[in-house]
């Protein structure tokens, strides 16, 4: 959902920026005074004739109205001369404007025989787009137009239009300066990819190379389909075709190594096979053309290794790269989504136009095609950029999810030394401290009041060592020995009792929260043993009025008793730390007896969280497996 939002917010800024400049464009306007010229004659050739021939001979032109329809072209003919009859013109410099004229071979000469443009393509762009000045006169003259085609399309195709030549001159190259900033803005965009390349990880590398390669062939293409590049740099007609080439090769091979990357290879590997046959025939196509540019030979012009076969391997490469993502997207692969749409938002407009090219028989030029490119390469991008951070979460996640590892390990650890620590040391010095007790005891009772009241602390003392050996035992093997089906109702309550009287010495109040019917499988003593330790721990914490609450209920198969304060609290730092052995908020505490909780709680098969707020108070949460009557019990 949130792709989709920030995608549909970009679409609004586009449509906004639209807004803006289509003002602009439109400002532009058609210039005042251009005269239309609807009508024209045509001479339709079976034989090719020169100059001097139609200018000397009497020949039977046919009339065109372009507001008729345009005449069917006789059939085998494959070149005509078209003359133009001009009105009188009154402008300093007249030009005439050409806006769509198929052939191969185009010549325009003034009455007079001087040749006022000559073009030869040999590549498939058959269409032109001419402003042309011509020759001031004060009478009507002519222009004729000579026109060669292997082709069905031929001729013009479009009213014409006569008038002033410094005032035609902005909009004939604005309108044919909307594909080169198009074909432009995608090599700036793809060189710009290529120099950031240098500073991606191994892993993004290779995909954003090739993202780089389609956005380049993409713009290559417009840019070889283009006829306003000719105008530019007239002359460049073999190395347009030739760029138009590569950039169709170097698309369909990306562009199935871009899908795999990111979507997958499909069954049985068809994408990856595919691309292999690709190679394999791109060179042959590469030999093929190379060879017939520099060696005339009929060999090497074979209709197999033609652009043509390669738009249609090209279609072919697209189905399959659609069917694939619907299997993919049936999966609920969401590349393989993205993928569709933005094969969508490609193939819609070409698509619709391709019928109408069909429809049209063939006089029709494809437009929006490239806008299309325009949107597909936009999810292409999204694609990369999902899976970009993707990746970069699934990083930050191994990684936090490593350090607890680490942590857990570390602290896991800890305890072990600590436990074989515990198990050999309490047993050997609990022994002389239970002697020197005795003898202490003894000498109490022949000692005199002073000396009794030394002797008193010195029990005291003993006995807390006692305790904090005890603990170490606890902690070392903290042992079961009985596990029965616990009430935990019943266990907080007698806790509850216990700890009443603290409470109330601190100025605060204990109060129960728990659901009926709450079991749990454990061992009486060491229950109240741990719950005792974190309860009083709470109410210590509390200041007057202070409250705890302790709450139990029932989960689906877990139990949860939960421990909340009001007291002071703890930092993260604090929490963190919680029970490392001899670490404790308490001036006299050691930090042994929350570690033996953790050990019971551990050993009962729960889990314990604290969440703690400095000045706000701290909860103690508990998690047991929920005890049923016929369920086996803990394994001690």
């Amino acid at each position: 959902m949130n792709l989709i939002r920030k995608c549909s917010v970009l679409v609004i800024v586009l449509i906004l920026l639209g807004g803006i400049f289509a003002p602009l464009k439109s400002s532009a306007g058609t210039p005042p005074d251009e005269i239309r010229l609807k009508t024209w004659k045509v001479l339709w050739e079976k034989e090719i004739k020169e100059w001097d021939e139609i200018s000397k001979g009497n020949h039977s032109w046919e009339t065109i109205n372009i507001e008729q329809g345009l005449p069917d072209v006789p059939e085998g003919v494959r070149s005509a001369w078209y003359r133009v009859d001009l009105p009188k013109l009154s402008w300093g410099q007249p030009g005439l404007g050409i806006y769509k004229l198929y052939g191969r071979e185009v010549q325009v000469v003034s009455f007079d025989g001087k040749t006022l443009y000559n073009s030869v393509r040999q590549f498939g762009l058959d269409q032109y787009r001419l402003l042309l000045p011509i020759p001031s006169q004060q009478d009507g003259q002519s222009l004729f137009i000579h026109v060669k085609t292997p082709d069905d399309r031929i001729g013009i195709q479009e009213s014409m239009l006569l008038g002033n030549y410094q005032e035609m001159f902005p909009n004939y190259v604005g309108s044919g300066l909307t594909n080169i900033l198009l074909a432009c803005s995608m090599i700036l965009m793809a060189l710009v990819m290529l120099f950031c390349s240098v500073l991606l990880r191994n892993a993004y590398f290779s995909s954003w190379i090739t993202l780089a390669v389609i956005v380049l062939s993409f713009g290559f293409l417009i840019l070889g389909y283009t006829d306003f590049v000719l105008v530019i740099l007239p002359g460049y007609e073999t190395a347009l075709d030739m760029v138009f080439g590569a950039a169709l090769i170097s698309l369909m091979l990306a562009l199935s190594v871009y899908f795999e990357k990111l979507v997958g290879s499909g069954p049985f590997l068809i994408i990856r096979r595919y691309r292999h046959l690709l190679v394999v025939y791109s060179l042959l196509f590469i030999t093929f053309q190379l060879c017939n540019a520099f060696v005339s030979s009929e060999y090497f012009n074979s209709y197999i290794f033609s652009l043509d076969i390669y738009g249609m391997l090209l279609v072919i490469q697209l189905a399959l790269l659609l069917i694939i993502s619907i299997v993919y997207s049936v999966k609920k692969n969401f590349d393989a989504i993205l993928f569709i749409i933005g094969y969508a938002i490609f193939s819609i407009p070409f698509i619709g136009e391709l019928v109408w090219f069909i429809l049209k028989e063939g006089q029709y030029d494809l437009v929006y095609w490239k806008w299309g490119i325009l949107g597909f390469e936009f999810v292409l991008i999204i694609m990369l950029g999902r899976r970009i951070a993707n990746n970069h979460e699934r990083v930050i996640r191994y990684s936090k999810e490593l350090e607890m590892y680490n942590n857990e390990l570390q602290h896991s650890e800890k305890m072990e030394i600590i436990s074989e620590l515990a198990a050999s040391v309490a047993h050997e010095v609990r022994n002389p401290l239970q002697v020197t007790r005795g003898f202490m005891q003894l000498l109490n009772h022949r000692s005199g009041p002073k000396e009794k009241e030394y002797l008193d602390m010195a029990l005291i003392e003993l006995d807390r060592a006692a305790n904090i050996i005890t603990d170490f035992l606890t902690f070392a093997k903290p042992e079961l020995h009985e596990v029965i089906l616990l009430d935990l109702g019943a266990e907080l309550r007698h806790i509850e009792s216990i700890l009443v009287p603290l409470a109330n010495m601190q100025g605060g109040q204990l109060k129960l929260h728990i659901e009926e019917d709450v079991f749990i499988y454990g061992n009486s003593s060491k229950f109240k043993q741990a719950f005792i330790n974190m309860v009083k721990n709470s109410i210590e914490s509390i200041t007057v009025k202070g409250l705890v609450i302790i709450s139990a209920h029932k989960k689906g198969n877990k139990v949860f008793v939960h421990i909340k304060d009001d007291g002071c609290g703890m930092t993260e730092k604090e929490l963190a730390r919680l029970g490392e052995p001899y670490y404790s908020n308490k001036s006299k505490g050691t930090g042994l007896g929350l570690m033996v909780t953790f050990r019971i709680i551990e050993v009962m098969q729960g889990k314990i969280k604290f969440t703690s707020k400095k000045g706000i108070g701290t909860e103690v949460m508990v998690e047991f497996p929920y005890g049923e009557l016929n369920n086996p019990p803990i394994p001690v």
